[in-house]
C-alpha cells in the first residue's frame, strides 16, 4: 500500500518478502534497513527478544533475496539520532554485519552512493547539498572523503577501525590530518 501511495523509501524492511523486494526494485524504491544480527539481548523480556529474532531472521532473508535483485537499491545507516556519543562511535563498526552478504566494496557504495542519491531526493526545501552531487568523487560534487590505510574494497576495517582513517575531508576542508 506504501508504495502504491508513492513512498520512494522503505525504512528497516526486514520483514518485507522476495516479491515486495522485486517490485521495490522496479519501481525504485529505496530500501534502508539495519543489519541486526544480534538476535537475543539480556536487558529485553522474553517477548521482545521473541521479536528481535524474528526481525533478525528476517534481516538475513532480506540480503539474501536482495543479492538476486541487483537493481534494488540499498542503503546503509541506522536510526541512532540521539544516542550517547560513545554509541555514534560505533554505527561505522555496524557495517561490519553485512559482510556475510556482501563484499566490502558494495557497504561502503550503501553508505555512500546510495545513500547520497536517497538523501538527493529529500528535495529542495531539505537537501542539504544543493548545489552539488553527494557520494561520488568527480568534479563538482562535494568533496567528503576519507584517506585511510589499506584498500576498503578488500577490507572493510580499513574504515571502520577508526586508526586507519588518516585523513578526513569535509567539503573540501580536511579536519582531520594524521599522515603529518
Amino acid at each position: 500500500m506504501a508504495i502504491d501511495a508513492g513512498i520512494k523509501d522503505v525504512g528497516h524492511g526486514q520483514l518485507l518478502d522476495k516479491k515486495t523486494l522485486q517490485r521495490m526494485a522496479d519501481e525504485g524504491v529505496f530500501l534502508s534497513t539495519q543489519p541486526f544480527t544480534v538476535c537475543k539481548e539480556p536487558q529485553l523480556d522474553d517477548f521482545s527478544n521473541s521479536k528481535l529474532a524474528l526481525v533478525c531472521k528476517g534481516t538475513a532473508n532480506v540480503y539474501q533475496w536482495a543479492k538476486d535483485i541487483p537493481t534494488l537499491k540499498i542503503t546503509y545507516g541506522t536510526d541512532l539520532f540521539f544516542a550517547p556519543q560513545d554509541v555514534f562511535a560505533t554505527q561505522a563498526k555496524q557495517m561490519e554485519r553485512l559482510l556475510p552478504w556482501y563484499k566490502p566494496g558494495e557497504i561502503l557504495k550503501m553508505a555512500t552512493g546510495t545513500a547520497g542519491e536517497l538523501l538527493k531526493m529529500s528535495g529542495p526545501n531539505q537537501d542539504p547539498y544543493p548545489e552539488g552531487e553527494l557520494g561520488v568523487v568527480k568534479e563538482g560534487a562535494y568533496a567528503d572523503l576519507l584517506l585511510v590505510a589499506g584498500n576498503p574494497l578488500e577490507t572493510l576495517d580499513t574504515v571502520t577501525n577508526t586508526d586507519n582513517i588518516k585523513i578526513i575531508m569535509k567539503d573540501g576542508k580536511i579536519y582531520k590530518n594524521s599522515l603529518n
